[in-house]
This record gives structure tokens, sequence and C-alpha cells, in this order.
């Protein structure tokens, strides 16, 4: 949906009295006959008109539809508000769909290889451990291990539960234990970046931006109220999935009833996450299938929210497995990135900060010329619809980044270094300002304080 508000918002400005959603589902339909919608739900009174347009407009225009979700048709936006509203496609999906139940009960998300934290790794299985080959299925059905890794007491490498054991005294103690833990993970994934220290960065969305204080090697220190107690929503959660490779969660409290706004914003971080495979360390009150409070009360109906739980809860153990720690980063692409970052200003040095995350792509604290390509192809793409780096143009933002804001003929000078003269017979010398591609980098600093005049220099080529 995030894609769809913000095409039918493009629409809107660029030209008026138009029918966004019929001109958007044309636009689709002239790129593809079958269309495929995995995960469809409905939790938004807004989304809910959209999608009932969008859909008579598919159907409309010859679109074949092919959607998976959690939920019956009938279901759909179940107790949601105005429903009466969106009956009328909820009728239309049944009448023009064969709807097929995949009912199972496995949940193969659990049937991945819980990981191990770092400090247990090749030590003699105990109690409070679980062997290697253990999958979670196995672990949360006690398969003849007894209290395994996924327990109240869990030294999982992903997870910690923040709650008093015997021999810790106080739940302050049990969360001061809990945090240090993560605090050295992040450290540690920060170290072998060569960015030990954690800085405050911005990252751009929509023309707005998201602070993230603790930032540094690709990695975000996050807690819990700056994430799903503030007014986020889904775009800015995939801009931090754009930027960083690992996140790392404080502080999540047990999700009730009465706080189903955070519950809700919580779901949704998660489902971002997963979807472009951030890795996800978190310290909670309780395991993720525990995490849920009903109060032991049951209810003859869900909200729309304890129903998506499940598959949230879902999500977290397997975001918890050695399969998809080794999976690969899928971010959204660096031409989106730069589209949230408005290139065409001036971006501030926080922001320029965030994006330093993303384009050193190895971590190494500094920028070759393959880094700075990949950057100056995802700004290409989006002022100039293609990818190409014509030479000239990567030469002007290189000399510009590594000669600290000076570019063509200058007074003879050494390798970028700035102000150095040299002589001929007692007389200085004109020369072309020398470039350090090759064996050389671009450093943070001078990234940071050149980047917009290397922008803009190479957007003149």
């Amino acid at each position: 949906m995030l894609e769809t508000h913000r095409a039918l918002h493009k629409l809107g400005k660029s030209s008026s009295g138009v029918d966004t959603v019929a001109t958007y589902a044309m636009q689709i339909a002239d790129n593809c006959a079958v269309l495929c919608l995995d995960e469809f739900h409905v939790t938004d009174v807004a989304d809910a008109m959209i999608i009932r347009r969008l859909l008579d407009s598919l159907w409309a225009n010859g679109v074949t539809l092919v959607i998976t979700s959690n939920r019956a048709p009938g279901e759909l936006y179940k107790n949601g508000l105005n429903r009466v509203q969106f009956m009328p496609c909820i009728d239309a999906i049944e009448a023009r769909c064969v709807v097929h139940p995949m009912e199972s009960t496995r949940d193969y998300r659990l049937f991945g290889v819980a990981a191990l934290d770092d400090d247990e790794k090749g030590t003699e299985a105990t109690d409070d451990m679980v062997d290697e080959s253990k999958t979670l299925y196995d672990i949360q059905n006690h398969s003849g291990h007894g209290n395994t890794k996924m327990t109240s007491g869990s030294k999982s490498g992903t997870w910690r539960v923040a709650s008093p054991r015997p021999d810790s005294g106080s739940q302050y103690r049990a969360e001061g234990e809990a945090e240090s833990w993560l605090r050295l993970k992040l450290r540690r994934l920060a170290k072998l970046a060569v960015e030990e220290n954690m800085v405050r960065v911005e990252v751009a969305v929509d023309g707005r931006r998201v602070l993230i204080n603790r930032a540094s090697g690709g990695v975000a220190h996050l807690h819990f109220n700056e994430v799903c107690d503030s007014a986020l929503g889904a775009a800015d959660y995939t801009a931090i999935a754009a930027v960083f490779h690992t996140v790392g969660l404080s502080s999540v409290p047990l999700m009730t009833r009465d706080r189903l706004d955070t519950m809700r914003r919580f779901i949704t971080f998660i489902d971002v996450l997963y979807e472009h495979k951030v890795k996800l360390l978190v310290v909670a009150a309780a395991l993720p299938l525990e995490l849920f409070n009903t109060g032991g009360k049951r209810f003859l109906s869900l909200t729309e929210e304890e129903f998506a739980w499940g598959r949230a809860a879902s999500r977290l153990m397997e975001m918890s497995t050695s399969e998809y720690l080794e999976a690969p980063w899928r971010p959204k692409s660096g031409a989106w990135l730069l589209e949230q970052a408005r290139v065409t200003e001036v971006i501030p040095a926080s922001v320029l900060r965030a994006l330093w995350q993303r384009y050193d792509a190895d971590h190494n604290g500094v920028l070759d010329e393959s880094e700075l390509e990949e950057l100056l192809a995802d700004l290409n793409e989006t002022r100039r619809g293609h990818r190409n780096v014509p030479e000239e143009q990567l030469r002007s933002a290189w000399e510009m980044l590594t000669n600290r804001g000076k570019r063509g003929l200058v007074k003879c000078m050494g390798m970028g270094v700035v102000n150095s003269t040299c002589a001929e017979d007692g007389k200085e010398m004109e020369a072309v300002l020398p470039s350090r591609r090759g064996d050389a980098f671009i450093v943070f600093d001078d990234f940071i304080q050149y980047g917009n005049d290397a922008f803009a220099a190479c957007m003149q080529v």
C-alpha cells in the first residue's frame, strides 16, 4: 500500500480532476496481465476504500489477481470502521476469485535451526541450551531436551528476556544484564565495520527525517518507545530497513489490549524488517510467543492486531534462526533512498551520515571507487531515469570528494593535499588536480563536508 499511496499522490499532483485510482489501475494493467498480492490484509478505513476501487478498476482492465491472505475473504477488515462500505469488495472477491483454503497444522517458519549466542558455540549442551541441529519446532515442543534455548532464561543469539532469574536478584539487574548483552553485540558488529562509536543520524523519508540516536556501520540501536510509541509508520520503517542491515531493539514490553496502537506499530515494524531481511536483536519482557498478554481472558472476537500477532510472533521466531541470519539483506533500492533524501536539495550532514551507512557497503570506514559508482548510478536513476555512470561524471564527483571541494586546474598540489605548492625554477606551476582513484578512497569527513558539492558537480556533467 505504500507504493500505491505514493503513486496516487504523484498522480494527484501532476494532474487535477483525474480519477487517480482508475489511472493507477490502467498503469498497472499496461505492465502486467497477472498481479500477485501476498499477505493481503486490510486494517485501515482509508486503505479499505482505496482497495475496493482499485480492485474493481483492475478487474475492469482485465487484470487477473492471485492473492494470499491469512484471512478468508469474508473475514477481511473484520470489526473495522465503516466495514459495511467494504462489503461490496468482499462480495466481488468471493464472486470473481476461486478461494482455496490452505490449512496446515505446521508453522514452517519454526523449522529453521535456532541460532546460538557466540559465547555458547562449541560448548557442551546443557538443560539451558539446545544443540545446533535442533529446529525451533523441536524447541517449542520440548522434544526430549527439557528446558531449551527459547526459555525465560534464554541466551539466544538474537533474543534476551529481561526477567529476573533466581540468581540475578531484582528485575532491575536482569534488565541491566540483558541491555549490556545487546550493547556488546551491537558494538562488536560496529567494530567489525571500523565504526565502533555510535553517532546520531537522520534517515530521510518523504521529505521528513527519522532520528536515529545511536547508529554505526550499518547497525542501529533503537528503543521500543522510539519506534512504536511515536508517530512513525510503514514508510519510516522501510527507510530504516533501507539503511541498516542490523537493528537492536531495547525494552520491548508485553503487548496488551489497552495499547493496540503500539502493538499495531510493532507488528508493522516486524513485517518491514522481515520483508527486507534485516537482522534483529531484541531485549524483551518475554519470548515472542508469550509477548502478547491477554491477562488470561478469552474474547469472543479478536481485533485485527490480535489476529495479526500470531504471524508477527511466528516471524520473530524465524528471525532467530541461523537460516534467517545467513540470508542476504534485501533493502529498498538506493535510488528510492536518494529520492527520499531529496538530492535536489541541500542534504543535512545528519542525513549524509545515514547515506554513508548504506553506501559504505563493506563497512570498512571508507568509500572506494566501486561504492561511489553505485551511489552515482542510483542518483542517475532518480534524476535521469538510467543507471549509466559516464567516466566524466565519476571523475567529477571523485575529485570533489577527495580534494576537499576543489576541481580542475589549480596551483600544483600533492595528491589529495590542499594548499601545497610545487615549483620549477622557483616559479609556481599550474597542473590538473590529481585524482586519488585506484588504490585510494573517500573518507567519512570529506563525504559529509563535500557530499552536496559532489552531487551538484556530477549532475552538471
